[in-house]
């Protein structure tokens, strides 16, 4: 008995009109908070910020956030990454993409550094002093700044 030619009416049902594509194989989304590069303007940065912990917002978190000049994306900049009848920020699991210019985010970061550089330093000095106390005196502090395996390799 001959099997009928599904794939084939598939087919001359579809003609002309365009071929559907899957955007997500595999059965689920690699990284649910990626955005596509193309889509960031030149001189700005966007961040994912929480927007909310099991749906309890956090005010002075959100001043914080508009004192830095953050400010949500919009959806419609973003084509195809929330549902298309949906309208306003785009967010993601308690989490809201916002923006701001990419050169308060470079200070941002570039203070950070120098925050964590000067805490590295200080840490570095109140070794080589040594002990506050005077029974734990020191005796030929050395500090290493290298990094090694905890577990040599054989």
């Amino acid at each position: 008995m001959a099997r009928s030619p599904v794939r084939d009416e598939f087919r001359e049902e579809n003609r002309g009109e365009p071929r559907l594509q899957r955007r997500v194989k595999g059965g689920f989304i690699q990284d649910k908070f990626f955005i596509d590069p193309r889509f960031i303007p030149e001189g700005v940065s966007y961040e994912w910020k929480r927007e909310d912990v099991y749906g309890a917002k956090d005010r002075n978190y959100e001043l914080y956030m508009a004192a830095n000049h953050w400010s949500p994306v919009d959806s419609k900049r973003i084509p195809g990454f929330m549902a298309p009848e949906y309208t306003g920020p785009v967010r993601r699991d308690g989490m809201i993409l916002m923006e701001r210019p990419a050169y308060l985010t470079e200070e941002a970061l570039m203070e950070n550094y120098n925050m964590s550089r000067q805490q590295v330093t200080g840490q570095k000095a109140a070794l080589k002093e040594g002990a506050t106390h005077p029974s734990m005196p020191r005796v030929g502090a050395s500090i290493r700044s290298t990094f090694e395996p905890l577990i040599p390799d054989e």
